[in-house]
This record gives C-alpha cells, structure tokens and sequence, in this order.
C-alpha cells in the first residue's frame, strides 16, 4: 500500500510569451506608459512655468 507522499510527482509550469516582438502588444504598452507619463511630465511643465 502506497502512501499519497510516494506518489506525488513534481509539476513545473514554463510559459514563453514573446511581448517584445509583438507588435499590438508594443503598441498598447507604449499608449499605457505613454500616456500617464506625459500627463505627468504637461503637468510638471505647466506648475513650475507659474513661479
């Protein structure tokens, strides 16, 4: 009679997902980046121009 620890195999999960060469994924990365950063950097822009 075998017990549950003799019979546990060892899974491992290995994924490969190529965002840098796709380009729909490269263009929505840039817009997601992109787009806060800018506001960030128009806002930094806009305050410091006041003084």
């Amino acid at each position: 009679m075998n017990s549950n620890a003799d019979m546990i195999e060892k899974m491992e999960w290995n994924i490969s997902v190529p965002i840098f060469s796709n380009t729909v994924i490269l263009k929505q990365l840039g817009i997601a980046i992109g787009i806060p950063l800018s506001l960030v950097a128009l806002s930094i822009g806009l305050s410091s121009g006041k003084s």
